[in-house]
């Protein structure tokens, strides 16, 4: 069964599988993804480059004209999670080797 909860506050999202922080959330994306680190949680932001930051898991951005997603091998490890090979070349990778290094686009 999917369950969907706004979150009051970025102190207490709550036990969850998936955390969607939207771009309206503005500076709590940090708090939010800290409450839930290592607790095994999809965390998904509306908030360009948050992903190739190592923020989060998963963050939109339209590039091209088109919505895509960015995709942080190491934030997924961070939560115990792992990504198919199928959905890692859909997505816009983070190069988590080094810190302010360029990411690839796999497309």
């Amino acid at each position: 069964a999917l369950e969907v909860r706004a979150a009051a506050d970025s102190a207490s999202p709550g036990p969850c599988h998936l955390l969607y922080v939207p771009a309206s959330a503005g500076d709590s994306l940090e708090a939010l993804a800290a409450r839930v680190q290592g607790q095994g949680v999809l965390v998904v932001a509306d908030v360009a480059g948050a992903a190739l930051r190592g923020e989060v898991a998963i963050s939109f951005v339209v590039a091209d004209g088109k919505l895509k997603f960015e995709i942080s091998q190491q934030a997924l490890a961070a939560a115990g999670l792992r990504a198919s090979s199928h959905l890692l070349r859909l997505g816009i990778l983070a190069d988590d080797g080094a810190a302010g290094s360029v990411p690839r686009d796999n497309r």
